[in-house]
């Protein structure tokens, strides 16, 4: 890059020095560059640019001969110290996030990650999470940029909002360390002041994630009776009442070898499933939301879920396990709970009877 002799991994140090004024004569920027092992600085004087804009000339300070260089390398010369600082506050990347703690305004939450990469809240109460919600949210984070910096080395938290910030995100991580974003007062332009907690920079950052954050516990929840790809279930039981059905996916070849799938029922009596039924049915349930969430729930009996009157159980491929959920009548209504799950839903009626019905006919 710097058409020099030195290559960017022996760099140990640049620095650049516009020259400003009326004199014509003197080149428009100082380029410094200091190598690995060497006692002197290397100079570049970058001057004007070409006639066809196509670059600026150059020179080294010890030599007549002018050269070129291209207005894409020029312009790296350029760039402002704050251009070339590492600008993320976190360095997280989200496959390694195991927990997340949020304290705000909306109310505090804690989320996990389960061994089958699915999220759920634990406190304050235990609940399935959205799987897309929360890969959003966790999306935020790991992109998460200062876009100037309000303090390099801060003194007056309470002048920042941050002496008792409005909002934290603590993150835990897969290797058993944590860190907290703590979110201190506006800094105008839907920005906000931020910093790692203990360090002593604080940095503005865009109002993106707060806005998220702003949302609460509500936009992360799981709003569908249950998140599954069609493609990844290779089989289900169907329970309503006493009867039971099952059935199984398999995968056979045509007369050109190309794979497809092919659904079989195996008990209680052994039949040749239309494929096309099946994935009706697992695109309809993935199609049932949740009207209304009780998260301080009643006997089961209250909600039919005494004795559900159907139950789905999901046999998911790639080492996923099972997934499970069961539905309830009561007084016209229609609940549901999912193993595991604190809250009792309630789904729309006519929803859920489309389903009911599309699983009892295969």
């Amino acid at each position: 890059m710097f058409g020099f002799g030195r290559a960017a991994n022996d760099v140990k140090n640049v620095s650049t020095s516009p020259k400003r004024g009326r004199d014509e004569h003197r080149p428009a920027l100082a380029l410094e560059v200091v190598s690995q092992g060497s006692s002197a600085p290397l100079k570049l004087l970058v001057g004007g640019k070409l006639a066809d804009g196509s670059g600026v000339y150059a020179k080294l300070p010890a030599s007549n001969r002018v050269f070129s260089v291209a207005s894409w390398a020029a312009s790296a010369f350029e760039k402002k110290p704050f251009d070339l600082r590492d600008r993320d506050l976190l360095h997280v990347k989200r496959e390694n996030v195991k927990t997340l703690e949020i304290a705000g305004p909306q109310g505090g939450y804690v989320l996990a990650r389960g061994d089958k990469d699915e999220w759920a809240f634990t406190k304050p109460l235990v609940t399935r999470a959205g799987r897309w919600p929360v890969d959003s949210l966790l999306g935020a984070i790991e992109n998460l940029r200062m876009e100037s910096v309000a303090s390099e080395d801060a003194k007056d938290l309470k002048a920042l909002g941050l002496a008792k910030p409005s909002r934290t995100v603590t993150i835990g991580l897969l290797d058993g360390s944590s860190k907290t974003l703590e979110i201190g007062g506006g800094a105008g332009d839907k920005k906000w002041n931020a910093r790692l907690a203990g360090a002593p920079l604080v940095a503005v950052i865009p109002g993106a994630l707060v806005d998220d954050l702003a949302k609460g516990m509500a936009e992360l929840r799981a709003k569908r009776l249950l998140e599954v790809a069609t493609y990844e279930v290779e089989g289900f039981d169907v329970l309503q009442g006493t009867a039971k059905k099952t059935c199984a996916k398999s995968t056979t070849k045509d007369k050109d070898g190309v794979e497809k799938a092919q659904w079989k029922r195996t008990a209680p009596d052994p039949k040749d499933v239309e494929t096309n039924k099946v994935e009706d049915a697992l695109f309809k349930l993935g199609g049932v939301e949740v009207a209304e969430f009780l998260d301080q729930p009643k006997e089961v009996s209250a909600y039919g879920l005494d004795a559900p009157a159907f139950k789905l159980v999901l046999r998911m491929g790639g080492g996923k396990g099972e997934a499970s959920v069961e539905l309830g009548k009561k007084d016209g209504l229609v609940y549901a709970r999912r193993p595991g799950d604190t809250a009792v839903l309630r789904l729309d009626p006519a929803k859920a009877d489309e389903l009911i019905k599309a699983f009892g006919e295969l």
